[in-house]
């Protein structure tokens, strides 16, 4: 445990998520359900490493090294929380269910897409004469 200001966080090994982390780009066996939820579970574990209130201690500059969006951080952690709570598997570090569940069926809502995320611009065409 190391002493953060007036709180105590656990000792977390950051280096070794972030192998695990890499690890999963590399694994095109996988769903992107199943990756979403073990990038959950990394992110969850390593939240463990930051303060839970005030500054953020480091967590944003985690994120950017991790190359990975605060919001998006923030669902893949929902997911694996709701997989955890519904007990579709048994342990944080089992094997994927055999169905990873939607974003909707795990009750996260997903912002609409700011303007420049959208994959189209809506543009006016002139209509022919």
């Amino acid at each position: 445990m190391r002493d953060i200001g007036s709180q105590t966080q656990p000792a977390v090994d950051l280096a070794a998520l972030r192998v695990r982390w890499d690890a999963l780009e590399a694994r095109e066996a996988r769903t992107l359900g199943e990756i979403r939820l073990e990038k959950g579970r990394l992110l969850v574990e390593a939240r463990k490493a930051f303060p839970r209130t005030g500054n953020d201690g480091g967590w944003s500059k985690l994120l950017g090294e991790w190359s990975i969006e605060p919001r998006t951080a923030l669902n893949y952690m929902q997911l694996a929380g709701y997989v955890a709570s519904e007990k579709v598997s048994e342990a944080p570090t089992a094997t994927p269910p055999a169905r990873v569940p939607t974003y909707a069926e795990a009750g996260i809502v997903r912002p609409a897409p700011r303007p420049e995320q959208r994959e189209y611009q809506e543009v006016a065409f002139p209509l022919p004469p």
